[in-house]
């Protein structure tokens, strides 16, 4: 193959994207941050369509699955910034989810936030969230669980109450519970009150079985999958040069010469580059210990350090891993693997010559 002469920054434009870590304390800053695709516009106005849909006795009850870092809490905050806010609902970008918004009635909605990892269970977790939307001290709420979102619902009025239940970002600890069946109660309450339940599914909910069978009686599940990331990464953080297309092929193709076992597809591998597709591969493994790390955030300073390398340079592992391993390092879970790194570092890549490691 001939010697590609080209730098990154001829074929791809590296856009700044601002990272959220806090998607509740302004929702305006939640909604503009959020970037729709086809696939997440038809799904958030299919929930707002029937949040509006939503009286007493025809409550309603839905879930989102997907992998770690595809977007679950985003998603599920900027819905709860639409129906808060009713000032905002002018500024959502999409059409589709513009239109569904004006469904709703033209109030605040009452919405909570339920925070999973940061109290001893998820009924307490429920119980500090409705404190804090009832703005009342908790020790005032009811013990029962039934009680307890009656109270909620009551107070909504004609509204629907909003609940949404998601993993807390500033959780210390991965959540290791079942909260299965509690959610599953929650469902069965709120279907016959004037409520809407949100969950984000993640694998510590489902468990190492599947999806919770209480989760999947009471819950219509929708899954949120990795495709929409790498049209918005295509599209908002590395969007190409058209005319330089004939060149991303032939760096493409030059990877699939050099690495055999290198066999992500071309339209992968262009919608993601200069992002090695391995990246996206492992990032629900990183966020399961790494919270915080967020992909798109991520990729846009990254990109923007590569840009004077040859076009066939790749944001790799390394990179991810020079982000994150002092997160890594503070899990019990990685303690031993850890050790064997740092045995393994300093018993044999120390004593190979710097320029063949």
């Amino acid at each position: 193959m001939k010697r590609i002469e080209k730098k990154v920054k001829d074929l791809v434009e590296v856009r700044h994207y601002n990272s959220l870590l806090d998607y509740h304390s302004d929702p305006a800053k939640t909604l503009e941050a959020y970037l729709f695709t086809d696939a997440t516009a038809e799904m958030m106005s299919k929930w707002l369509t029937k949040i509006s849909e939503v009286s007493t006795q025809s409550g309603a009850a839905k879930a989102l699955a997907g992998y770690r870092g595809v977007g679950k809490s985003h998603f599920l905050a900027t819905m709860g910034a639409i129906v808060s806010n009713p000032e905002l609902r002018s500024q959502i970008s999409d059409p589709l989810v513009a239109a569904s918004a004006q469904q709703l009635k033209r109030r605040r909605h009452p919405v909570a936030y339920v925070r999973r990892g940061t109290n001893k269970d998820l009924f307490e977790e429920l119980k500090d969230a409705l404190a804090i939307s009832f703005e009342v001290k908790r020790t005032s709420l009811s013990d029962s669980l039934e009680e307890l979102l009656k109270a909620a619902a009551s107070k909504a009025g004609d509204l629907p109450f909003v609940l949404i239940i998601d993993t807390a970002l500033e959780r210390v600890q991965r959540v290791s519970r079942n909260d299965g069946p509690l959610l599953g109660e929650i469902a069965e309450i709120a279907k016959n009150l004037n409520m809407f339940v949100a969950v984000a599914l993640d694998d510590d909910i489902a468990g190492a079985d599947g999806v919770n069978v209480a989760v999947a009686r009471t819950y219509s599940i929708d899954y949120l999958d990795q495709d929409h990331l790498y049209r918005i990464i295509n599209t908002y953080v590395f969007p190409k040069y058209t005319q330089e297309l004939p060149a991303l092929r032939e760096v493409y193709e030059h990877f699939r010469s050099v690495l055999p076992a290198f066999d992500w597809s071309e339209q992968k591998f262009t919608s993601l580059y200069p992002l090695h597709p391995l990246i996206m591969e492992i990032t629900p493994f990183v966020r399961l210990y790494v919270k915080s790390f967020a992909m798109m955030g991520f990729a846009s300073e990254a990109g923007a350090k590569i840009l004077g390398r040859p076009a066939n340079s790749l944001i790799c592992l390394d990179e991810v891993f020079d982000l994150v391993e002092s997160g890594l390092r503070e899990s019990d879970e990685l303690k031993d693997a850890f050790e064997s790194l740092d045995k393994i570092s300093a018993e044999v890549i120390n004593q190979i010559p710097v320029l063949q490691r």
